[in-house]
């Protein structure tokens, strides 16, 4: 190459070298096919021009391009020694994985590679799940309000003493972070920049978050997604066998529950909320109470949402259930029963209103089905009390 080089003139040897350089770029580039077609047509160029010496040199570089080529594939194709299980990942399986959902009600899988050991929960009833399957021990903070607070210090006196930490429920994000929790329990209003932050902040610093399929408002609630709540929290803190018992338990209360109601009379029956005197809002068929009323025989006069008077005197249910939160608002179904502006309903008239706690009404979990008992007995008065007064499974 050096010789012929030599013979070819000064004001073509930078020419020949820049070329010789944009052979061996393309050649390491991989692309030594394309870099031999162009030296051949060079060559074939100076031939035509009468630049012998070019011609013959243009020949030589796409020979040269060839070898680079077969250099660079049989480098691409070396066998190394390395055994096949220092290549691939070592990949850990689990059978344990239950549905969740992320911050924006979408739903996920959550894959269990280990029992929770330090768990943040929120909420009386995920509390309160945890208590019954004895796993107070692992409860690093947990948030509620004081009268649910006590009501389960009665209850599960040994395990409720167990849990590390007791705040309100509007924690504070800092207060959650010190107790570094490897897993957080709670429903997904929950996860939101405004409270706790989302699920997705959660997962970049290695926390797992459980969002359980009873609290996703946007999907319609069952009694069956009630109790499979009991069973996948089994799942995900190891103790299936548990969980199972107690759903299948409260299984058999629902069942004796729709015995007794079966072939009984259909109610036209709606479910209020808000203080009458001001405002009141009715519950349609995709909440857990328009289950219970199907379960029972009864129907919801409408499953079109209102939020006024007019409609409500209009439909003239049967039955009304209004829902209360806490002392202040149990007086709710009273103030519908006494306000001059409801006198000409039905069910006021045949004093079937009745007033229901919300913790029987939404996310019930272990009260699921002292939940539907209340609203049999405000459907059919002489149905048996037995499970009304009855404690949840512990």
């Amino acid at each position: 190459m050096f010789v012929l080089y030599a013979f070819l003139p000064r004001s073509k040897k930078a020419f020949c070298v820049v070329w010789c350089v944009h052979l061996l770029l393309e050649s390491i580039s991989g692309k030594g096919d394309g870099a031999q077609a162009e030296g051949e047509a060079y060559g074939l160029m100076c031939q035509r021009r009468g630049y012998k010496h070019i011609a013959d040199l243009g020949i030589f570089f796409s020979l040269l391009a060839v070898m680079f080529c077969m250099i660079l594939m049989l480098s691409r194709f070396t066998v190394t020694s390395s055994p096949v299980h220092d290549v691939l990942p070592e990949i850990q399986t689990t059978e344990r994985c239950v549905q969740t959902y992320n911050s924006r009600g979408q739903q996920e899988m959550l894959i269990i590679t280990r029992e929770p050991q330090r768990i943040v929960v929120m909420d009386w009833n995920n509390i309160e799940i945890l208590l019954a399957l004895g796993l107070a021990d692992r409860i690093v903070l947990a948030c509620m309000e004081p009268p649910h607070t006590t009501d389960l210090q009665e209850r599960y006196p040994e395990e409720f003493a167990k849990i590390q930490k007791i705040a309100p429920e509007r924690v504070s994000l800092e207060m959650i972070l010190a107790a570094q929790p490897d897993l957080i329990f709670a429903r997904q209003s929950a996860f939101s920049e405004r409270r706790l932050q989302t699920t997705e902040w959660w997962h970049k610093r290695g926390v797992n978050t459980y969002i359980p399929v009873t609290s996703n408002t946007r999907e319609k609630q069952t009694i069956e997604k009630e109790l499979r709540y009991i069973r996948d929290v089994g799942i995900v803190f190891g103790c299936s066998e548990r969980a199972e018992a107690i759903a299948a338990d409260i299984s058999a209360q629902i069942g004796q529950i729709r015995e007794q109601t079966a072939g009984r009379r259909q109610d036209r029956v709606i479910v209020l909320e808000g203080a009458p005197s001001k405002y009141v809002i009715n519950y349609n068929a995709r909440w857990l109470v328009g289950d219970f009323l199907h379960a029972l025989g009864a129907s919801m006069v409408t499953d079109v949402q209102f939020r006024d008077a007019e409609t409500l005197l209009v439909l003239d249910p049967d039955v009304i259930f209004v829902e209360y939160f806490d002392d202040t608002t149990a007086s709710f179904a009273d103030q519908l029963m006494r306000h001059p502006e409801y006198h000409s309903l039905k069910a006021v008239q045949e004093k079937r209103v009745y007033p229901i706690p919300v913790e029987f009404m939404y996310m019930p979990g272990l009260h699921t089905a002292k939940g539907l008992c209340l609203f049999a007995k405000g459907l059919y008065p002489d149905i048996e009390e037995t499970l009304i007064n009855s404690a949840p499974p512990s």
